[in-house]
């Protein structure tokens, strides 16, 4: 599965707002993200910011922000979705995915309506 520094970013703030809100403990988080951590080294989570994705950072992301307001002028008004969820979703399209994982409700409407595949956890 195709990880992004976005995704990194949401996973990781969950985790810790999930803390904040007194819904696991610390302890609960290091451990989860131990499991990311894992993951990507493992190869089972793949890091797009391989030395050739960085590269092409700065011309992928001209055309991300592009797509992404793409976006929003076709579904958000439909949907709902947030900023940062469309950049995740614009993200996965341009990346060439298929299937899309979400908790969001918006997030995982929007990734239907866009023909991705959402995975449930």
């Amino acid at each position: 599965m195709l990880f992004t520094h976005l995704q990194r970013l949401e996973l990781r703030n969950a985790l810790w707002r999930a803390v904040f809100q007194k819904k696991q403990t610390l302890a609960d988080a290091l451990a989860a993200w131990q499991v990311i951590e894992t993951d990507i080294a493992n190869g089972s989570l793949k890091d797009v910011t391989t030395a050739f994705e960085r590269a092409r950072i700065e011309f992928f992301a001209g055309r991300l922000w592009r797509y992404a307001e793409k976006l929003v002028e076709t579904h958000t008004a439909l949907t709902g979705v947030r900023s940062l969820d469309i950049l995740h979703l614009a993200s996965a399209l341009m990346l060439g995915a298929s299937d899309f994982v979400t908790f969001d409700k918006r997030q995982a409407a929007l990734a239907g309506r866009v023909g991705l595949r959402v995975v449930a956890i």
